[in-house]
């Protein structure tokens, strides 16, 4: 097609390919439009042609030509018109999802999204085709189907690439990436989801550093407030469609994304709240549920900070949740194992994870519970629930737990927006009621545990082995016989742990206590730790404020690139153009060049290909000998082709194979009746072994069971001798612990009086330090001014000398040269009368001269008269030749005027 031409002719151009089926040629022709440099500036013209070219790209499925054609479409567009960009897109991949929906209800597919898109085409999946009826759902999956989704799938992902980093299409991005995350759920397609996952995170690497990717850096995207919007809702998209495949490796890793964008200093507070809830659901799926809880509390508190227009009942339902998700979480955390192997990478993940909420790594349960109080989650919490919380939190009652939690376990069967706590609030019961137990009783029989497991409904196995994992892990100390059928609680503290752990637990409430009456009687530690938390806050804040002074300096240093290369284009010569273009006609040579070194290479490819044919017929025919043996016939295998062969192969395989499967058979049997006689012979042996095991370990538990019964008996009779000393402590115990408590707070006040104290003293020291610095300072300063103003008292003094001595020196000068003038002056007037006293004379000197007697021509020899001569006339000449010099000099010097020469 000519260059330059219009969009409208290249569609009628198009449309006579398309009569003669020449669809190859149609694209080249609406792509060399939009290529065109007359096609620059958008027209609803191009537009049609990028339609145009694209249905035909549809029909054929040609991506890359898509590809090409809507980066060229992006360059046109992006100024005048971004929301076309839009319009084509979206056109674009509704028309490709319609044919999938087309051939699926052609064929009567419903479920065919099982294979791999990224899997190549292989000979013996041609083969299995091949093999299939032309009616067969599979053969149209593999054949129709399939390549329209690996279409729309190439397509979303090129679509994606072109619009990433572009400003005026942002919003045609993320709705790209809805469609994305729609395929994946609609098709089930998990390892597209992988790809998809990894796609977005390196787009959101290149955004938050703008450096990694230096193209078109003229449209690039900034961090604003919108952008961060549109970013958070897009994740949070993609986390619902990983939780609806049921991926929550990558759910975790989308929320690790999710933690960069709220990081931003422009992130608004109800995506943040966004952000806990559904990290409180990927945590959940996990089974970390004091994550879960935690990310709920805040979730909680965003929403009583920020959220003005919630309702009492949205503010109770969210309540209950909180409640019910800190229930969920053990009362005592796994014992931590250094010498475990997995424990350093454990580790990790729970530092990942305190990352992701922004929590102290030292954070425990009871903590939580504190600033769930704090935030008066009891108060809008559901009554059943307050009782639930109470029953379990507040009570000692082993026996009764499970007739108290029952009106609360009755009325969350009827939530069912809180029914996924159940299964989690019913095993922590049950470890609450073994807890407590294990204070009290020091064995139980196994039929009153089963019976409590029957009563929260739990399953009995499943149940038992979790019990033996808390109790492995510390978090229990049980131990089941299931001989004897009872449940031993290990008591591993003696008396005084135990009255010690009540009078911390007295002294512990009477502290919180005294906190509610005085709540002013705050520690240091206390104000050290808010302070803390104000620093970090501080911390947090200055840091969102120099990446977005950072971001802004890129922003102008970016801008300022592009005024320069602007500038540079313009300037451009005539001998520059000539250069490019020659420089292009060489590149068309050099393409040249290119495609005649690819036709050759396609022909040693095919001349290999052959090669690699022959040599694979060789071996399948090896093969196939080696398979038959003398059943081989040679003539036959020369007539058969490649794919003949193949077949032969894979037959002669499975027969081979059907072979060596009887023949295991039957050594499997040989071996089974084998192995049965053995066990037969052996069996009476083992039956006598077992009961004299069987008996000695009945006398040993028996023995044991006596022993620790007596040893009980005598703990109870001392217990017995104890009671009355103890109900004597009683009374007294209260007026001790005041005492105790009295005297922690003199010595607190002494404390702090001690230290106002030496603050006050320390503050007198630096006063009286500072007052002394600074005189010293004024006398330094008082020394420093004086010796600067004697300075410049004597710099005055030599400049003024020296200004005195330059006058001299110029008034001197000014006299000598005065003098000069005047001896100049007078010389000149002698010189003048000396040259007019000789015009007077020289008629004199020229008379006596003409009158002088010539002397005779013999006399002229005379060797005695040639000295003399000279003598008298050579001075009178000189002296008219230094008067006439003179005499030209002064005339020259009035008014330009010579004198007249002297004869």
């Amino acid at each position: 097609m000519a260059p330059n031409t219009k969009a409208l002719n290249a569609i009628k151009h198009a449309d006579e390919f398309l009569l003669v089926d020449d669809k190859n040629a149609a694209i080249q022709c609406l792509y060399d439009a939009l290529d065109s440099s007359k096609n620059k500036v958008w027209s609803d013209s191009i537009m049609d042609a990028i339609n145009k070219l694209l249905d035909i790209c549809i029909d054929i499925r040609e991506s890359e030509s898509a590809k090409e054609a809507l980066s060229q479409y992006r360059n046109i567009c992006q100024i005048l018109s971004p929301e076309s960009m839009s319009t084509v897109v979206t056109r674009y991949l509704d028309k490709c999802k319609a044919k999938i929906t087309e051939a699926q209800e052609k064929y009567g597919l419903t479920d065919c999204f099982h294979l791999n898109l990224e899997e190549e085409v292989s000979p013996l999946s041609v083969f299995d085709d091949l093999c299939l009826d032309k009616e067969d759902p599979k053969r149209a999956e593999r054949e129709v189907v399939y390549p329209l989704v690996v279409f729309y799938w190439d397509n979303i992902r090129n679509i994606l690439e072109l619009v990433r980093i572009n400003n005026t299409m942002e919003d045609l991005y993320h709705k790209v990436c809805q469609r994305a995350f729609e395929f994946c759920t609609t098709y089930n397609r998990v390892n597209e989801f992988h790809i998809l996952r990894r796609l977005l995170h390196k787009h959101l690497d290149n955004l938050m550093d703008p450096m990694q990717d230096q193209s078109n850096m003229k449209f690039r995207v900034v961090w604003s407030s919108s952008t961060a919007e549109l970013q958070l809702t897009t994740r949070f998209r993609q986390l619902e469609a990983a939780c609806q495949l049921q991926l929550w490796q990558e759910a975790f890793n989308i929320v690790a994304d999710i933690r960069v964008i709220t990081s931003l200093p422009f992130c608004k507070s109800s995506l943040r709240a966004t952000y806990f809830d559904k990290l409180a659901d990927v945590f959940w799926e996990h089974k970390w549920y004091f994550y879960h809880a935690y990310a709920l509390v805040n979730f909680l508190a965003i929403n009583k900070r920020q959220n003005k227009e919630i309702t009492e009942a949205e503010l109770t339902a969210l309540a209950g949740r909180v409640l019910l998700a800190a229930l969920c979480v053990p009362p005592q955390p796994a014992n931590e194992d250094e010498t475990h192997p997995g424990f350093k990478a454990e580790r990790e993940k729970m530092q990942t994870v305190t990352r992701l909420l922004n929590i102290p790594c030292h954070i425990t349960r009871a903590s939580l519970l504190a600033e769930m109080v704090s935030l008066d989650v009891l108060a809008y919490a559901p009554e059943p629930l307050r009782a639930l919380y109470s029953a379990l939190e507040c009570e000692l009652h082993p026996l009764d737990m499970i007739d108290c939690v029952a009106p609360a376990l009755a009325w969350l069967r009827t939530q069912p927006a809180l029914a996924k706590y159940s299964l989690a609030l019913r095993e922590g019961i049950l470890f609450r009621v073994l807890r407590q137990l294990e204070t009290v009783y020091s064995a139980m029989k196994l039929d009153a545990l089963e019976a409590l497991m029957d009563a929260l409904e739990l399953d009995r196995f499943d149940t038992e082995r979790r019990v033996m994992e808390a109790s492995a892990c510390g978090q229990l100390r049980v131990r089941v016989d299931k001989v004897a059928r009872v449940v031993l609680f290990e008591e591993n503290k003696t008396e005084c742990d135990v009255l010690s752990s009540y009078l911390n637990a007295l002294g512990a409430a009477l502290s919180v206590m005294n906190a509610e009456v005085n709540p002013a009687n705050t520690t240091i530690e206390d104000a050290y730790g808010e302070l803390c938390d104000m620093m970090d806050a501080a911390r947090e804040v200055k840091e969102g404020l120099n990446e977005a002074l950072r971001a802004r300096s890129q922003r102008v240093l970016e801008k300022k690139l592009e005024q320069d290369r602007l500038e540079q284009d313009k300037s451009l010569s005539d001998a520059e153009r000539m250069r490019r273009e020659n420089e292009e006609r060489e590149q068309r040579e050099q393409a040249r060049l290119r495609e005649e070194e690819m036709r050759r290479m396609d022909e040693q490819v095919a001349r290999e290909r052959k090669a690699k044919e022959e040599r694979e017929r060789q071996a399948a025919t090896a093969e196939l000998r080696k398979l038959q043996g003398r059943a081989f016939d040679e003539k036959e295998a020369a007539g058969l082709s490649l794919m003949e062969l193949n077949v032969r192969v894979l037959s002669a395989r499975d027969v081979a194979k059907k072979e060596r499967e009887e023949r295991v058979a039957k050594d499997s049997e040989r071996q089974l009746f084998l192995a049965r006689a053995l066990r037969e012979a052996a069996l009476p042996g083992l039956k006598e072994l077992f009961a004299t095991q069987h008996a000695t370990e009945v006398a040993y538990w028996e023995q044991a069971f006596e022993t620790q019964y007596e040893q009980k008996k005598k703990q109870n009779e001392k217990l017995a001798v104890l009671k009355p000393v103890c109900e004597r402590l009683q009374a007294h115990l209260e007026g001790y612990a005041m005492g105790v408590v009295t005297r922690r707070a003199e010595a607190v006040k002494e404390v702090v009086e001690k230290r106002f104290e030496e603050a006050e003293a320390k503050r007198k020291a630096e006063e009286e330090k500072r007052r002394a610095e600074e005189e010293e300072r004024r006398r330094v300063e008082e020394e420093r001014r004086r010796v600067e103003e004697e300075k410049r008292r004597v710099e005055e003094e030599k400049r003024r000398a020296e200004e005195e001595r330059r006058r001299r020196e110029e008034e001197e000068e000014r006299r000598v040269a005065e003098a000069r003038a005047e001896e100049e002056r007078r010389r000149e007037e002698e010189r003048r009368k000396n040259i007019l006293a000789d015009d007077g004379k020289e008629p004199e000197k020229k008379a006596r001269r003409r009158a002088a007697p010539r002397k005779a021509p013999a006399a002229a020899p005379a060797p005695a008269a040639m000295p003399a001569e000279p003598e008298v006339e050579r001075a009178p000449v000189q002296e008219t030749k230094n008067e006439e010099e003179e005499w030209t000099t002064v005339g020259t010097k009035r008014k330009g005027r010579r004198a007249p020469p002297r004869h």
